[in-house]
């Protein structure tokens, strides 16, 4: 049998019962510890992995976030352009233009507001890029509820009509056939050669600019010959089919050119 725990002077225990006591308290001890650094280790991976998966979703958003303003800012380019060649017009301050994008954005929409300066005949042009990305195409626009993900602000002055007279000084009979020609087209906004207004240049069709190009060109002292070259191949071909440009300039030479 085994010995039994036997005390010394010190109430200590004594003999393979005391030993066998020790031991246990030692193993105890022990597996705490272990389970200790088990918990702490674990618990530092976690946060390590957290802190890391943060680092990652941050990342990824500001990717998205800079997508997103740099498809903004081309959709931007684009209706300023629009606003600069008369195809958004404000007939007064209170207007306010609202419109999409279509199919290829249909997540993007717009809207334009003019507001008045400190400076004379200059407006200020807000225009805001708004953003729906839960929207299903067949949905109208909330032009409301959806997000401004982008404001640009732009300076326009008022649109000034030009005055060949007064602004190239075209001389009184000349300005008399300029009139008739431009008064035979019928163009509105390029029918009086004392209030041309420029932008509706932008929205003549291609036929009825055909026939006044010439007449404003050389009110404007430029030659449309010595555009040819600058043209592209559709509009030359149109401009040579109304004999307002010789076909002079193709240089082919056919089939017998090389001999």
């Amino acid at each position: 049998m085994l010995a039994a725990c036997q005390f010394d002077s010190s109430r200590r225990c004594t003999g393979f019962g005391g030993r066998f006591a020790r031991s246990a308290r030692a193993a105890n001890g022990l597996r705490a510890y272990v389970l200790l650094e088990t918990v702490l280790a674990t618990g530092l991976l976690a946060l390590g992995l957290a802190i890391i998966g943060g680092q990652l979703q941050d990342s990824v958003k500001a990717s998205r976030t800079m997508e997103l303003r740099m498809r903004a800012l081309a959709l931007v380019e684009m209706q300023l352009a629009h606003l600069d060649t008369g195809l958004i017009e404000f007939e007064s301050i209170d207007d306010i233009h609202e419109g999409e994008f279509g199919g290829r954005f249909p997540e993007f929409a717009w809207r334009m507001t003019m507001d008045e300066s400190a400076i004379e005949d200059m407006f200020q042009i807000t225009l805001e890029i708004l953003y729906e990305p839960h929207r299903v195409i067949e949905d109208e626009f909330d032009f409301d509820d959806s997000e401004i993900l982008y404001q640009f602000y732009v300076f326009r002055a008022a649109p000034r009509r030009l005055d060949l007279a007064v602004d190239f000084g075209v001389p009184e009979d000349q300005l008399e056939e300029i009139a008739d020609i431009l008064a035979s087209v019928g163009v509105e906004g390029l029918d009086d050669p004392t209030n041309i207004d420029w932008r509706a240049l932008g929205t003549t069709d291609f036929e009825e600019l055909i026939e006044i190009l010439p007449t404003l060109m050389s009110a404007f002292g430029m030659d449309l010959g010595d555009m040819a070259g600058q043209l592209p191949p559709e509009v030359l071909a149109a401009l040579q089919e109304a004999g307002l440009l010789d076909g002079g300039g193709d240089t082919g030479g056919g089939e017998g050119g090389g001999r």
